[in-house]
Protein backbone atom coordinates (compact mmCIF):
# COMPACT_ATOMS: atom_id res chain seq x y z
CA UNK A 1 0.00 0.00 0.00
CA UNK A 2 2.63 2.36 0.33
CA UNK A 3 4.58 1.45 -2.69
CA UNK A 4 0.92 2.57 -4.10
CA UNK A 5 0.81 5.51 -1.88
CA UNK A 6 4.28 6.86 -3.17
CA UNK A 7 3.83 5.85 -6.68
CA UNK A 8 0.73 8.12 -6.88
CA UNK A 9 2.94 10.75 -4.86
CA UNK A 10 5.52 10.54 -7.42
CA UNK A 11 3.39 10.69 -10.43
CA UNK A 12 1.50 14.10 -9.02
CA UNK A 13 4.64 15.66 -8.71
CA UNK A 14 5.75 14.74 -11.96
CA UNK A 15 2.14 16.18 -13.55
CA UNK A 16 2.77 19.20 -11.79
CA UNK A 17 6.10 19.93 -12.02
CA UNK A 18 6.91 20.60 -8.28
CA UNK A 19 10.66 19.94 -7.53
CA UNK A 20 11.75 21.00 -11.07
CA UNK A 21 14.55 23.72 -11.71
CA UNK A 22 12.70 26.64 -12.53
CA UNK A 23 14.26 29.28 -15.54
CA UNK A 24 14.41 32.73 -14.76
CA UNK A 25 12.73 34.68 -17.01
CA UNK A 26 14.06 38.27 -17.94
CA UNK A 27 12.29 40.41 -19.48
CA UNK A 28 13.41 42.17 -22.63
CA UNK A 29 15.99 45.23 -22.06
CA UNK A 30 14.62 48.28 -22.78
CA UNK A 31 16.19 49.89 -26.19
CA UNK A 32 18.81 52.21 -24.87
CA UNK A 33 18.18 56.22 -26.05
CA UNK A 34 21.51 56.98 -28.46
CA UNK A 35 21.92 60.97 -28.56
CA UNK A 36 22.80 62.01 -32.19
CA UNK A 37 25.68 64.54 -31.92
CA UNK A 38 25.13 66.87 -34.94
CA UNK A 39 27.69 69.70 -35.82
CA UNK A 40 26.99 73.32 -35.97
CA UNK A 41 25.82 74.57 -39.09
CA UNK A 42 29.13 77.03 -40.09
CA UNK A 43 29.13 79.80 -42.38
CA UNK A 44 31.16 79.21 -45.72
CA UNK A 45 34.57 81.38 -45.42
CA UNK A 46 34.40 84.50 -47.02
CA UNK A 47 37.87 86.17 -48.25
CA UNK A 48 38.78 88.94 -46.04
CA UNK A 49 37.73 91.92 -48.01
CA UNK A 50 40.42 94.50 -49.64
CA UNK A 51 40.29 98.31 -49.92
CA UNK A 52 39.89 100.11 -53.06
CA UNK A 53 43.25 101.17 -54.59
CA UNK A 54 44.01 105.02 -54.46
CA UNK A 55 43.17 107.06 -57.30
CA UNK A 56 46.11 106.78 -59.62
CA UNK A 57 46.91 110.57 -59.24
CA UNK A 58 47.26 109.45 -55.73
CA UNK A 59 49.83 107.08 -55.67
CA UNK A 60 52.39 108.97 -57.83
CA UNK A 61 52.23 111.68 -55.38
CA UNK A 62 52.95 109.07 -52.52
CA UNK A 63 55.79 108.04 -54.62
CA UNK A 64 57.01 111.40 -53.51
CA UNK A 65 58.28 110.02 -50.18
CA UNK A 66 60.47 107.48 -51.40
CA UNK A 67 64.33 108.95 -51.42
CA UNK A 68 67.82 107.60 -53.04
CA UNK A 69 68.34 106.12 -56.00
CA UNK A 70 67.11 102.39 -55.16
CA UNK A 71 63.51 101.89 -54.74
CA UNK A 72 61.42 98.97 -53.79
CA UNK A 73 57.85 99.33 -54.03
CA UNK A 74 55.23 96.53 -52.68
CA UNK A 75 52.07 97.94 -53.17
CA UNK A 76 50.58 94.08 -52.37
CA UNK A 77 52.94 93.18 -49.62
CA UNK A 78 54.16 90.37 -51.80
CA UNK A 79 57.87 90.31 -49.45
CA UNK A 80 58.93 89.89 -46.16
CA UNK A 81 60.52 92.18 -44.18
CA UNK A 82 63.53 90.11 -44.46
CA UNK A 83 63.55 89.47 -48.25
CA UNK A 84 62.60 93.37 -48.58
CA UNK A 85 65.42 94.60 -47.16
CA UNK A 86 68.04 92.06 -48.71
CA UNK A 87 66.54 93.17 -52.02
CA UNK A 88 66.89 97.12 -51.23
CA UNK A 89 70.54 96.09 -50.85
CA UNK A 90 70.47 94.58 -54.01
CA UNK A 91 69.24 97.75 -55.77
CA UNK A 92 71.52 99.72 -53.96
CA UNK A 93 74.39 97.91 -55.15
CA UNK A 94 73.76 97.83 -58.71
CA UNK A 95 72.88 101.53 -58.55
CA UNK A 96 76.02 102.22 -56.79
CA UNK A 97 78.22 100.08 -59.41
CA UNK A 98 76.66 101.33 -62.35
CA UNK A 99 75.57 105.03 -61.00
CA UNK A 100 72.27 104.23 -62.41
CA UNK A 101 68.80 104.78 -60.59
CA UNK A 102 66.78 101.19 -60.21
CA UNK A 103 63.58 100.09 -58.43
CA UNK A 104 61.36 97.35 -57.92
CA UNK A 105 57.37 97.67 -58.70
CA UNK A 106 54.78 95.39 -57.56
CA UNK A 107 51.23 95.97 -58.33
CA UNK A 108 47.85 94.93 -58.54
CA UNK A 109 46.24 97.62 -60.00
CA UNK A 110 46.85 99.41 -63.06
CA UNK A 111 44.06 101.49 -62.76
CA UNK A 112 43.73 100.90 -66.39
CA UNK A 113 46.88 101.79 -67.59
CA UNK A 114 49.40 99.81 -70.12
CA UNK A 115 51.79 98.29 -68.42
CA UNK A 116 55.35 99.77 -70.13
CA UNK A 117 52.87 103.41 -69.72
CA UNK A 118 52.50 102.80 -65.98
CA UNK A 119 56.19 101.75 -65.47
CA UNK A 120 57.24 105.34 -66.95
CA UNK A 121 54.76 107.32 -65.15
CA UNK A 122 56.06 105.32 -62.03
CA UNK A 123 59.77 105.95 -63.02
CA UNK A 124 59.67 109.46 -63.65
CA UNK A 125 57.63 110.15 -60.48
CA UNK A 126 60.49 108.91 -58.47
CA UNK A 127 63.49 110.08 -60.92
CA UNK A 128 62.34 112.35 -62.48
CA UNK A 129 63.79 110.70 -65.76
CA UNK A 130 67.14 110.25 -64.63
CA UNK A 131 69.23 107.16 -66.32
CA UNK A 132 67.88 103.80 -64.93
CA UNK A 133 65.51 100.72 -64.48
CA UNK A 134 62.28 99.81 -63.19
CA UNK A 135 61.48 96.25 -63.04
CA UNK A 136 57.24 95.72 -63.13
CA UNK A 137 56.23 93.00 -61.26
CA UNK A 138 52.58 93.00 -62.67
CA UNK A 139 50.02 91.07 -60.92
CA UNK A 140 47.10 93.03 -62.70
CA UNK A 141 47.27 92.11 -66.07
CA UNK A 142 49.90 89.64 -66.03
CA UNK A 143 52.96 91.14 -68.31
CA UNK A 144 55.72 91.79 -66.24
CA UNK A 145 58.65 93.73 -68.06
CA UNK A 146 61.69 96.30 -67.23
CA UNK A 147 61.06 99.78 -68.22
CA UNK A 148 64.60 101.86 -69.00
CA UNK A 149 65.24 105.28 -69.15
CA UNK A 150 68.09 107.09 -70.82
CA UNK A 151 71.20 105.87 -72.00
CA UNK A 152 70.18 102.13 -70.18
CA UNK A 153 69.92 99.04 -71.57
CA UNK A 154 68.84 95.85 -69.75
CA UNK A 155 69.91 92.89 -71.78
CA UNK A 156 68.36 89.44 -71.12
CA UNK A 157 65.43 91.01 -70.19
CA UNK A 158 62.46 88.23 -71.80
CA UNK A 159 64.54 85.45 -70.47
CA UNK A 160 64.67 85.78 -67.41
CA UNK A 161 61.14 86.78 -67.45
CA UNK A 162 60.31 83.77 -68.81
CA UNK A 163 62.44 81.53 -66.12
CA UNK A 164 60.58 83.44 -63.33
CA UNK A 165 57.08 83.56 -64.77
CA UNK A 166 56.59 79.43 -62.96
CA UNK A 167 57.64 81.17 -59.69
CA UNK A 168 54.96 84.02 -60.14
CA UNK A 169 52.24 81.74 -60.46
CA UNK A 170 53.19 80.04 -57.37
CA UNK A 171 53.71 83.52 -55.84
CA UNK A 172 56.87 82.50 -54.68
CA UNK A 173 58.10 86.30 -55.33
CA UNK A 174 61.22 86.05 -53.35
CA UNK A 175 62.23 83.05 -55.97
CA UNK A 176 61.29 85.28 -58.91
CA UNK A 177 62.73 88.62 -58.26
CA UNK A 178 65.90 86.42 -57.60
CA UNK A 179 65.97 85.61 -61.15
CA UNK A 180 64.32 89.09 -62.62
CA UNK A 181 66.64 90.99 -61.54
CA UNK A 182 69.51 91.74 -63.52
CA UNK A 183 73.43 91.38 -62.66
CA UNK A 184 75.69 94.70 -63.12
CA UNK A 185 77.11 93.11 -66.68
CA UNK A 186 73.41 92.63 -67.72
CA UNK A 187 72.83 96.36 -67.54
CA UNK A 188 74.95 98.85 -70.63
CA UNK A 189 75.19 102.72 -70.00
CA UNK A 190 75.86 104.32 -73.81
CA UNK A 191 78.06 106.84 -72.68
CA UNK A 192 76.80 110.16 -73.21
CA UNK A 193 76.55 112.44 -76.64
CA UNK A 194 78.89 115.26 -76.94
CA UNK A 195 78.02 118.14 -78.84
CA UNK A 196 79.57 118.46 -81.85
CA UNK A 197 82.30 120.74 -82.74
CA UNK A 198 81.38 123.73 -85.07
CA UNK A 199 84.26 124.98 -87.04
CA UNK A 200 86.22 127.70 -86.00
CA UNK A 201 85.66 130.75 -88.28
CA UNK A 202 87.93 133.73 -88.33
CA UNK A 203 86.35 136.96 -87.88
CA UNK A 204 87.33 139.71 -90.67
CA UNK A 205 89.51 141.99 -89.57
CA UNK A 206 87.88 145.56 -88.91
CA UNK A 207 89.62 148.65 -88.90
CA UNK A 208 89.89 150.87 -86.14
Amino acid sequence: MRKLVLSALALALLLTGCGAPKRSVTEPEAPIETEVLTEPETEPETEPETEPPKPFTERLADLKSYTGTAVLVDECGCLDEENAARYRETLQALSDSCGICTAVVITAHLAGIEPERFAEKYYRALFEGADGFLLLVNNDTGTDLCYTSGGVTVTGTDMRIAQATPHLVEKDYPAALDILLPAGEDILIAPPTEAPELPETELPDTAE
